[in-house]
């Protein structure tokens, strides 16, 4: 009776993709900001432009502090000059100051509206604040002045995304691999978005693509990929995705999660213990992989270990309904019904319409032979599912 539940894929792992400082990024920024400089040197005073590189270099080393004051020195010098505001907010950017890093950019776009650079981190941060509109806005206008910037199509496809606009999402990432044919980011958040509108074999495609590009990438893009086999029911291909991305990465809790999912569907329990203890090893935290423990166990029939395992779930999130439900039911294994009454219990506490949770908690009072709790539970079930509710009243009604 306990119940499986299926882990979360998508964004978390498409905002670290998109939202770390790489060094594809920095590789941009620098090029675009001497681009910038041989252009404008044609009109502008060059004053500040010797501490504007000063600075450029820092930041490419990821000295910031010395970056930030190399670009204020070069406003001391010559405050018209955008590229110093916009190195000032690729600075605040890095120490997630982000306030800051957006007041810069808006200023080094005031100063010089053609800075593409400037809309698109500046959509980048607007990712980070969940502000997905205003994101798009300045992605739009990073591609009003530069057409062919892969950067503000791979942001289009971040910000449609997270705001399940799932077809436009697709079309940007696909601009961005026009553009830019070795984008090994945009092949793997393209393959997240098509696994998750379930062109599941295009997505494999795109993640095989991402991984024959960028190798030291790999592990995220064969994790993915893992997840589209299982989600086709591949679940052997899944296991090889997944231990590919363990091989690369030998503490990649996630990896170690999806395998123990499929190796309990396909019946393989002890290992699927194996991979969810390695899960919590390199990640204490992880809920769901202590909720697969505790299945595992219970396939098992190893009732005791599998009640540790869900109490570590709890533990972690106790505002997990399904964990304190299959707490419930391994504590009905044992027989221990005070505590498996408790546990389903609270499972209604926190999800006042979770029908299994009242079910269970309907046969739990038969078995402790009490009738009249046992009636109340048909009565709480009958306006959620009436089958169901039939069904333990007739069970009531033979004690």
């Amino acid at each position: 009776m306990f119940q499986v539940r299926r882990g979360l894929l998508i964004i978390p792992f498409i905002m670290i993709t998109f939202l770390g400082l790489s060094p594809y990024s920095q590789a941009n920024v620098a090029e675009e900001l001497k681009l910038t400089q041989q252009n404008d040197q044609i009109e502008k005073d060059p004053i500040g432009y010797e501490y504007l590189e000063l600075g450029l270099k820092a930041l490419e080393s990821l000295n910031f502090k010395q970056a930030l004051s190399h670009f204020q020195t070069a406003l001391k010098m010559n405050s018209q000059l955008a590229e110093a505001y916009f190195g000032i907010g690729m600075v605040y950017e890095n120490l997630n100051k982000d306030d800051d890093a957006i007041n810069s950019f808006k200023k080094s776009i005031q100063l010089s509206p053609q800075l593409a650079e400037s809309h698109i981190n500046l959509g980048l941060i607007y990712i980070k604040q969940m502000r997905f509109f205003d994101a798009i806005e300045a992605y739009y206008d990073a591609l009003i002045i530069e057409p062919t910037a892969e950067r503000a199509y791979f942001g289009l496809g971040v910000a449609y995304q997270s705001l399940g606009r799932f077809e436009e999402s697709i079309d940007a990432y696909n601009e961005a691999i026009t553009i830019n044919p070795n984008f090994a980011d945009a092949y793997n958040n393209l393959g997240i978005v098509l696994s998750h509108v379930g062109m599941l074999q295009e997505s494999i495609m795109a993640y095989k693509i991402a991984i024959t590009i960028k190798p030291d990438f790999a592990e995220a893009a064969l994790n993915n990929m893992g997840i589209a086999y299982q989600t086709l029911g591949l679940h052997d291909s899944a296991i090889t995705a997944f231990t590919d991305a363990i091989l690369l990465d030998p503490e990649y809790s996630k990896a170690y999660y999806n395998i123990g999912k499929s190796f309990h569907v396909t019946e393989e329990y002890n290992k699927a213990i194996y991979a969810y203890q390695k899960a919590n090893q390199f990640k204490p935290d992880f809920s769901d992989a202590y909720y697969g423990l505790g299945n595992a166990y219970g396939s098992l029939g190893d009732y005791k270990e599998a009640s540790k395992a869900y109490m570590e779930a709890i533990r972690v999130n106790p505002e997990d309904a399904k964990a304190y439900f299959n707490l419930g039911w391994s504590y009905g294994r044992q027989g221990n019904v005070k505590k498996e009454i408790a546990a389903y219990n609270k499972a209604i506490g926190i999800e006042k319409d979770y029908i299994k949770a009242y079910l269970g908690l309907g046969l739990a009072y038969v078995r402790s032979g009490d009738k009249l709790s046992a009636m109340r539970e048909y009565k709480n079930l009958k306006p959620l599912d009436n089958e169901l509710a039939e069904t333990l009243l007739k069970i009531v009604d033979e004690m």
